[in-house]
């Protein structure tokens, strides 16, 4: 799951970079947990990232829309999401999968 987010992040800032010249502008949304029938249907909705931390589907669409009207390259709704993602930044790789193992406990 985490591979394949990395994965279209880096993608899509490649695309972004490689356009612009050419008046094609890529943006990817990295939402956070979103209110969608997903939490319930994957049973993570009981786990701290759902429960402390999920947008309404609307907030996300809303932040979405008004990027991509700005040419943003990248897409963080809600200040709890963006500040996560800007802590990976400073924080040491051991630690940063530490917590996301802590927040999203995968079932065995």
């Amino acid at each position: 799951y985490y591979a394949s987010k990395a994965f279209v992040l880096s993608f899509s800032e490649g695309l972004y970079s490689e356009n612009a010249e050419h008046n094609v502008w890529v943006s990817c949304m990295c939402p956070g947990p979103t209110r969608t029938g997903f939490g319930s249907d994957s049973e993570m909705e009981n786990t701290p990232v759902f429960r402390f931390n999920s947008m309404a589907v609307e907030d996300v669409a809303r932040a979405g829309h008004n990027a991509v009207r700005k040419r943003r390259r990248l897409v963080v709704p809600g200040w709890i999401n963006w500040l996560g993602a800007w802590s990976v930044r400073i924080t040491a790789r051991p630690m940063v999968l530490w917590v996301m193992k802590q927040l999203q406990p995968m079932k065995s």
